[in-house]
């Protein structure tokens, strides 16, 4: 299959869909993530278009990330410096619920559905 075509696959899934990359400080430790795609079905969940997200540091988006009952930089930091995958539940205020699976597709990026 052709990038489109998993392109269109995603954006039409129902299933929320987020790609980030682990943004590292000078000893190699996780500090924050970029947000480099998002499908609508996650859009719905998180309560922000794509527009606004994409390109953007989570810390920017959501500047009291770290002060929940998980600390997400330190999560995906750790699945982006240890490689595997993950699954989770968490409940979130805006979504309600939560389900998600992370999977590392190289070193720093991570991709996440939920």
């Amino acid at each position: 299959m052709n990038k489109e075509i998993y392109k269109s696959i995603l954006d039409n899934s129902p299933i929320g869909y987020a790609y980030h990359k682990a943004i590292m400080d000078e000893s190699g430790k996780p500090y924050d993530y970029e947000i480099l795609d998002v499908n609508p079905a996650i859009e719905n969940m998180i309560g922000f278009q794509a527009k606004d997200v994409v390109g953007s540091r989570v810390t920017q988006i959501l500047p009291d990330i770290r002060k929940g009952t998980v600390d997400w930089i330190a999560y995906f930091g750790e699945l982006s410096l240890k490689g595997g995958s993950r699954e989770f539940t968490h409940y979130w205020h805006k979504t309600k619920n939560g389900f998600g699976f992370e999977h590392i597709l190289r070193k720093n990026i991570i991709s996440s559905s939920f």
